[in-house]
């Protein structure tokens, strides 16, 4: 069994930590720069942790096996998302199927209708145990083992890496990047679960949301995903912009006919 409880409690004192670096960081760069290029490095990596990390690789990707890619782009994949520091392919693989089965039940430990919107939106999530079953085919994959087993030995040696280097990388190019992986992620847990608007006519209870989209980097269509998860695109209307698919499509996506 795959308890959530003690990797929550490691994760929020990661969270802290990142927001901690990020506000000090900018406080300081905003006295000293003259120059916006961190700023430009910072959303750069956010596009990449969280963009290819997690709305590509963690969730369309390993969560939901909407496309099929080749072996080294699917290393990448699962090895990128460490960046977010939302935890291992394993948690939030598990984390995420167990919400799909679940979704704004009473068993639904990250719904903001149950355990209240702040609670959610800081990932505050209920304790549960995950069944190996439900993610059998993750933790199959020796990568994902280790990802799962050494995850904050990755991320520790790679912040005090960048640091020894320069104290500015660790700041732009992996704090704030992962705090804006943060925010993004509580959007799409909180907000599509409480307003927008519905694709057709389904009684899924999640709805599109356009400021979640915003905030996440395109992933915020989730009554159109919580319909149809199994597709790789989500955004289908003309405003309804998705990133990600066109990555998918463009240089991830092996096709199997």
């Amino acid at each position: 069994m795959l308890n959530n409880w003690t990797i929550q409690n490691k994760l929020h004192i990661w969270h802290l930590l990142n927001h901690i670096l990020a506000i000090i960081g900018l406080a300081y760069f905003l006295q000293i720069s003259t120059s916006n290029w961190w700023l430009v490095v910072s959303f750069i990596m956010f596009i990449v942790s969280g963009m290819v990390g997690v709305n590509i690789g963690l969730h369309r990707y390993l969560s939901h096996k909407s496309f099929t890619t080749g072996k080294y782009r699917d290393l990448f994949l699962k090895y990128i998302s460490i960046l977010s520091g939302l935890g291992s392919t394993v948690v939030w693989v598990a984390m995420h199927r167990h919400h799909h089965i679940t979704s704004d039940t009473q068993k639904d430990i990250q719904s903001p209708k149950n355990i209240g919107i702040i609670r959610a939106w800081f990932l505050n999530y209920n304790p549960a145990n995950f069944s190996p079953s439900l993610i059998r085919d993750i933790i199959s994959c020796p990568h994902n083992r280790f990802i799962h087993k050494y995850y904050f030995h990755i991320l520790i040696t790679l912040y005090v890496a960048t640091m020894l280097i320069n104290p500015m990388l660790t700041i732009f190019v992996l704090a704030i990047p992962a705090v804006l992986c943060f925010h993004g992620a509580a959007s799409i847990g909180v907000l599509t679960h409480l307003f927008g608007y519905k694709v057709g006519k389904n009684t899924d209870t999640s709805y599109n949301n356009i400021l979640a989209s915003i905030l996440s980097l395109g992933e915020g269509w989730h009554n159109y995903h919580h319909t149809h998860p199994s597709d790789y695109r989500h955004g289908y209307k003309w405003f309804e912009l998705d990133p990600s698919a066109y990555l998918i499509s463009r240089f991830l996506k092996i096709n199997k006919e």
